[in-house]
């Protein structure tokens, strides 16, 4: 008797946990966000608070936010910064939150304008001009979703010879590899004209050896020892400037200490060995 009235619970309590799964299921799915990809309705929801936000009328948006830019302010609603961005929500209602103007000083206000107009609409204009600021504040704010927009957009973009350098430090910092990647393949194709550049002689120690490193680099290794000779030379006089004390030479040999394990010396010329190299 035991044993039946055992089975009698089991399979009760397998009746109770079946009906508890189905309104579980039933609760999760009354509480399912919508699907709003082909809403029009919310794209003129989004677009109606963005304009109040562009407008910038303090007696009218109902703004509980303000940066301030020097003498400049600009207004914002705190549920659309918490919600995109843990910092702002740090930031806002924290234990150190402050109730008052919130100095930003390392970005100008249209390129921060511009950031928040991302967490208003999903999308901003992004250009050269303020490709880095956005960057740094997708970075700073933890807007992922922009920053990877911002490696897009760098992806696609066309470098020039001038900016290719200022470019890959960046990319380089924020750790944006798809830009990066597709940065270098233009240095590797233009080498002999980018590594002739003044840029060149400006980049840092670590792009210099990046580009040494490439194996598909379209340029002979001799051009190649030449350009990086000369980069050390005009770094090692930067830096005589700075410590008159120093020899030239010594200071020549320690830029070039971490590049020349990469340079390809055996498939160099040999008179090239003998005469530029001294080997």
């Amino acid at each position: 008797m035991l044993h039946v009235n055992q089975f009698r619970q089991n399979k009760q309590n397998k009746r109770q946990m079946k009906a508890a799964g189905k309104n579980a299921a039933a609760s999760s799915k009354a509480f399912e966000a919508p699907d709003i990809r082909n809403d029009n309705s919310a794209t003129e929801l989004s677009l109606q608070r963005y304009s109040i936000f562009s407008l910038q009328n303090v007696e009218s948006g109902h703004f509980d936010v303000t940066f301030l830019f020097n003498e400049k302010e600009l207004y914002a609603h705190s549920f659309v910064l918490w919600t995109a961005s843990e910092i702002f929500e740090t930031m806002l209602f924290g234990v150190w939150a402050k109730n008052e103007p919130i100095p930003i000083t390392s970005h100008s206000y249209d390129d921060f304008k511009e950031f928040l107009t991302f967490l208003y609409l999903g999308q901003c204009n992004i250009n050269m001009e303020n490709i880095m600021a956005l960057v740094d504040l997708s970075e700073s704010y933890n807007v992922q979703i922009l920053k990877e927009k911002c490696d897009q957009f760098l992806t696609d973009a066309k470098p020039t010879v001038e900016n290719v350098f200022n470019i890959c430090e960046s990319l380089k910092t924020y750790s944006l590899q798809n830009a990066l990647t597709n940065l270098y393949e233009f240095v590797a194709i233009n080498a002999l004209t980018i590594l002739s550049s003044q840029s060149f002689l400006e980049t840092k120690k670590d792009i210099v050896i990046d580009i040494v490193k490439m194996e598909r680099l379209i340029i002979n290794e001799e051009d190649l020892f030449k350009s990086v000779y000369k980069w050390a030379e005009y770094q090692s006089q930067k830096q005589k400037k700075e410590n008159p004390s120093r020899l030239i030479k010594s200071l020549i040999k320690e830029e070039l200490s971490d590049i020349l394990p990469h340079i390809r010396f055996p498939i160099m010329n040999i008179e090239f060995l003998h005469s530029d190299v001294g080997m």
